[in-house]
C-alpha cells in the first residue's frame, strides 16, 4: 500500500466519505452570523474542507474541540478562503 506523507492522517478517510463538503468559495462567503448557525459537523467540513495551516491537526481530533474553538477555526478558514480570492 502506497502512502502519501503530504496528507494529514484520517484526511483520506474523511475525503472518502465526504460527499456534502464545502468548496472553498462558499467558504469563503461564510458570514460570522452563518458560522453560528452551523452544525458541529457542519463545522468540522468547513475545517476540512478549506486545508488551511491549522486544520493540519489530525483531522480524527477536531471532533472532540468543543463549539466555540470550532467556530473559531471556521471563522479563520473563511478569512483564509477570502485571501485566497475565492
Amino acid at each position: 500500500m502506497l502512502s502519501t506523507p503530504d496528507i494529514p492522517v484520517g484526511a483520506t478517510r474523511y475525503r472518502e466519505r465526504a460527499t456534502n463538503a464545502f468548496d472553498k468559495a462558499s467558504i469563503a462567503s461564510l458570514s460570522p452570523a452563518a458560522i453560528t448557525g452551523l452544525t458541529k459537523e457542519e463545522l468540522l467540513d468547513v475545517i476540512r474542507s478549506a486545508e488551511f495551516p491549522p486544520s493540519a491537526l489530525r483531522y480524527e481530533r477536531l471532533r472532540f474541540l468543543k463549539r466555540p474553538e470550532l467556530e473559531r477555526m471556521a471563522y479563520i478558514a473563511s478569512h483564509c478562503c477570502r485571501l485566497r480570492g475565492y
